[in-house]
Order: C-alpha cells, then structure tokens, then sequence
C-alpha cells in the first residue's frame, strides 16, 4: 500500500505510543461548514440546522480569494498550535488545518495521553470557538457597527447593533481527525499530499471565478489557468504563494510589545507565526521543508 493510503488508513482509538524516540500523530482539522445553530430576526429565540452553511460561508468572501478568510484560518491554526500539546507543525489550505504533533522523548507524553475521542473532540472543539470568535469580530467591524464618543473621540461599538449581530450571525463547526505514523517520511508523505491537492485547488478556483464552467470542462488544472491568462490576462502564478502552496506554521522568534506602567515594553519570544508555503513537488523544498521539521534526509 503506498505511503499516503497507510496514512488514511491507520486509525486506532488510541494513538500509538511505541518505544521509538520520535511519535508523529497526524490531525486533520476542517469545518462542517454548517449553521448549526442561527437565530433569525423573526424567530429569534428558535435554534434550527442547515446544510446551506457551506453557500453562506463562501458568499461573505470574495472569489477567488479572500484575505480575511485567509487570517481567520491562520488565526485558527495558529491557537491551535498553541494550545495543543507536542504540536511542532500546520499546514494551512482552503479550510482544512493539518497539525503535527512530534513526540521526541520516549517517556514524554502527548495532547490527552493520545486518547483518539479525546484529542478529537477537544481539537475540533477549540478550532471551532476560535473560528467562530474570529468570525464574530468580522461580522461586527464588517458592517460597521460603531460610533465615537465627541466628547472624548472614542470608537465605541453600538452595544445594540454589536449584539444583534452575534445574535443573527450563524455558528461553524469544525470536524477532527486523528492518527498516528510510524515515521518521519509518512508524515512529509501527507504534507506532499496535501500541498498537491492545494495547488490543484487552487488553478481551479482561481480559473472557474472568472471563466464559465462550459469551457473549463475537460482541462487540466494547468490548461484551465492558460486559458485564463490567454482570455483576461490574469496569471495564477503571480499570486502569493500562499495562496498557491498554502501556509506554514511553526515556532521561531518574534517580536512582541507590551505595556507595563505607562510604558511600551519589546520583548522577544518564541511564538507559532504563519509563512507562505511553497510548492513540496519540488525535490529542493521538499528538504527545505524537512530542515524546518527537523527531520533527517
């Protein structure tokens, strides 16, 4: 069986936990994309589910990408890193987060002693009240719901409106994966996976927002953005590179500022910080990559 079937197909109810010096437990954490719970104006104090989630999602964004979707996701996985146990590593694409847990010592432990119910239920649970957090936010300062004080200049949120908002604005839900590999290479294996999906997904999204569906049926994903070039000059190949291989997240040193007494305060720490990918097709990155991992060629 090939490297990336080996992964989709070990699952255990509890993660693996061998001897070895170095664990690897895959999670795959995306949304549901459902209302699951929406109150509108005329019913308010009804709850009701909808499978319209996903529709409704995509329309608050602009095609064929959006910024802001793009921070809230970051967002996402980088609380996620953060807040998880042992994660070293996320990969960032559409709405699918990818979290790598690396266990280095043989007696260490991992998020929930590698309870499968457990690492699954609270993960989803945290990516789905960070996510929905983020969205509130976006909903408020998206439709403006603010006033300032004249008598002291301060932007303040119309408590009213802020709160109808909330109140009217549909939940997400995300779902949760969970196994282990048995090795380094099979965790790359999935990275590869993934990014060649993104990639794909990608060509496709950005050729079918300005193109009809008639005339991109039957293309390769590499015809399909020729033929966008070609029509209306557009070159997926000058997007950023993040929105092509997806985003990296990983701990290094950054800068901070912190208020103490009066006075602004920098300091440095190590912190989860999101980079654009770049294309793991290639050999070159592919060892890039693994550097970051701290994974042996």
């Amino acid at each position: 069986m090939c490297q990336i079937c080996t992964i989709l197909h070990t699952h255990h109810r509890t993660v693996h936990t061998p001897t070895s010096s170095v664990i690897l437990v895959i999670i795959v954490v995306n949304p549901e994309l459902r209302i699951i719970c929406a109150a509108p104006k005329k019913n308010r104090h009804k709850n009701y589910n909808s499978n319209k989630g996903k529709n409704q999602l995509k329309n608050k964004f602009e095609k064929p990408f959006d910024e802001q979707f793009v921070y809230l996701m970051n967002e996402t996985a980088c609380y996620l890193a953060s807040n998880v146990q042992g994660v070293q590593f996320a990969y960032v694409q559409s709405d699918e987060i990818s979290l790598i847990i690396k266990k280095t010592e043989p007696d260490g432990d991992i998020f929930f002693g590698g309870r499968l119910c457990k690492m699954q239920s609270i993960i989803a649970s945290l990516a789905t009240a960070k996510f929905n957090q983020l969205m509130m936010v976006y909903n408020i300062t998206k439709n403006n719901y603010f006033f300032t004080r004249e008598d002291t200049a301060d932007t303040l949120y119309d408590i009213v409106d802020a709160v109808d908002v909330i109140t009217n604005s549909p939940l997400y839900q995300f779902d949760c994966k969970v196994w282990d590999v048995d090795n380094a290479n099979d965790a790359m294996a999935w990275l590869l996976f993934r990014n060649i999906d993104c990639i794909r997904n990608s060509k496709q999204q950005t050729a079918q927002t300005y193109l009809p569906h008639k005339e991109l049926v039957g293309l390769h994903t590499d015809e399909q953005i020729a033929l966008l070039n070609e029509r209306h000059g557009i070159d997926w190949n000058r997007y950023k590179d993040g929105l092509k291989y997806g985003r990296f997240v990983y701990r290094e040193s950054a800068k901070f500022q912190k208020e103490i007494n009066g006075k602004v305060v920098e300091f440095e720490r190590n912190a989860f910080t999101t980079h654009n990918g770049f294309d793991l097709t290639i050999e070159e990155n592919r060892n890039k990559l693994k550097n970051i991992l701290n994974i042996e060629n």
